[in-house]
Parts: structure tokens; C-alpha cells; sequence
């Protein structure tokens, strides 16, 4: 830009000059340097005064993207409820595709999702992938503006063993109002008339709110009729997806026991 250019420009405005300095990056910057700062900001000096402006060349590919979307992944992983076992934040990000991953992979985010099979099955282990999973996708809508990530991750889902909800009346306050739940090993809870109620309960509120929710069991479809009532079944059945894990035990069997 020549002198007299130059001139005009420091009449403007901060504001307008950064504008400026942001039409002059995109239209002038053809190859990347790797010289952006952490946060993917460039320092040029376009008009005579050094201006910081975001670099227009980020990307996916380019080395400064690449570390983003890495420390983005770290991020979900460290967003995740810590109520999740630590065995399972430390591998969701490398995950075996199971019986069990295959169908939260598949949902659509609404309703129930029951994960029902034998014990070694991958049904918790899946449903901590899918809060991962979740995450990262609210941090990969801003993967270039890794400030908004904290905001993008806010509403969190909420973990609980069905033995904690029974356990304590804030727990199922909690669960009832969590944005996401994934309520685990249900039928693993005392066999009581006033467990029974506290299930029933949680799950009218969640079916009656429309607030989306993963239960892990051992128990199939008539076990669960059987155990807490056909209003319990039909709630989860009839507004959701059910995922039969079957019945192989990868802990005995020691293939892929990270994810289980």
C-alpha cells in the first residue's frame, strides 16, 4: 500500500482499521509460514502500525489446525462427567467398534436409548463414547476458536449408577433434570418396592420432558417389564431405541477389555 494509502487509513477508526487489515490478510497471504500465534493470530503490518488479525490460511490440514483439533479432543475428554470411570475417559478416544458402539453411534440423540446384554458386553463403555462423542462435536462446530470451547461444552450430561439414584433423593432430582443422562446398570439396584418407585419415577419425568437418556442393563425387554412395570417398558420401547449387545464377554475373553 503506498504512502498517501496508508495515510487515508490511519484516519479511520481502530475498529475500521482492523476490518481493513483483516481484507488486506485474506487478499495478500497465499502461504502459510507457521508463524501464527496459539490462538491462530497473525501480527502484520499492512498500513505502517502492526495489527494482530486471525491468520485467513487456518485450516484443518495446516500444522496450527492440526494441533487444534488435537487439543480439542483432549478437551472433550476432559469435559466428561467425572463420574464416568477413569478406565473409560482414558480410552473412548480410541474405541473398538462394538455390537454396543455400533447402535449409540446410530442414535439420533432422542427418546431412550436401552443398551441391554450380558455382563462384558461394552453397554457403559458405549455410553461413555457417546458423551465423548457428543463433546467433541460441540467443540468441532468452533475447532478454529478454542476460547468458545468451555461454552460449547456446557451443557454436559449427567452420569449416575441406578444404585446412586436410589441411593440418595438429590441424585434422582439430578438425574431427573439433566440435559442428557445416562443412567447405568439399572437392575444392578436392591430388589425393593421403593427402588421400583424412584426407577419408575425417574423415568416418567425424563419420557414426560422429552430430555434424552441412555440406560445400560443386564436385563432384556421382559426381565425390565417384569421387574418395574409394562408403563416403565412401554415409555422406554415405544420412545427410543433398543440395542441387544448380546452376550459375549470380551472381559473373559480379553479382547478389546479397554472398552468394557
Amino acid at each position: 500500500m503506498n504512502g498517501l494509502a496508508a495515510g487515508l487509513t490511519k484516519t479511520l477508526s481502530l475498529f475500521d482499521r482492523v476490518i481493513k487489515a483483516r481484507e488486506w490478510a485474506e487478499q495478500n497471504i497465499a502461504e502459510c509460514l507457521d508463524d501464527c500465534d496459539e490462538r491462530a493470530q497473525l501480527a502484520i503490518s499492512p498500513f505502517e502500525e502492526r495489527i494482530v488479525v486471525p491468520c485467513p490460511l487456518l485450516s484443518r490440514e495446516c500444522g496450527r489446525g492440526k494441533r487444534f483439533l488435537s487439543q480439542g479432543k483432549s478437551f472433550a475428554i476432559a469435559s466428561m462427567p467425572p463420574e464416568i470411570p477413569r478406565r473409560f475417559r482414558s480410552s473412548v478416544a480410541a474405541a473398538r467398534e462394538t455390537a454396543a458402539l455400533c447402535g449409540v453411534r446410530s442414535w439420533d440423540g432422542g427418546g431412550f436409548l436401552y443398551l441391554y446384554g450380558a455382563t462384558g458386553t461394552g453397554k457403559s463403555f458405549a455410553a461413555a463414547w457417546r458423551v465423548y462423542y457428543d463433546l467433541l462435536l460441540q467443540v468441532e462446530k468452533d475447532w478454529s476458536l478454542p476460547r468458545k470451547w468451555p461454552e460449547s461444552v456446557k451443557a454436559r450430561a449427567c452420569w449416575y449408577s441406578a444404585f446412586s439414584v436410589c441411593l440418595e433423593r438429590k441424585n434422582l432430582y439430578d438425574a431427573c433434570a439433566a440435559p442428557k443422562l445416562i443412567l447405568d446398570d439399572l437392575g444392578a439396584e436392591a430388589r425393593a418396592e421403593s427402588n421400583k418407585s424412584i426407577i419408575n419415577e425417574l423415568v416418567s419425568v425424563r419420557y414426560n420432558e422429552m430430555r434424552p437418556t441412555i440406560i445400560t442393563s443386564n436385563l432384556g425387554p421382559r426381565d425390565l417389564e417384569e421387574r418395574y412395570s409394562v408403563r416403565l417398558y412401554e415409555r422406554i420401547f415405544q420412545n427410543g431405541r433398543t440395542i441387544d449387545c448380546g452376550d459375549h464377554n470380551m472381559r473373559l475373553s480379553g479382547v478389546g477389555e479397554e472398552n468394557v
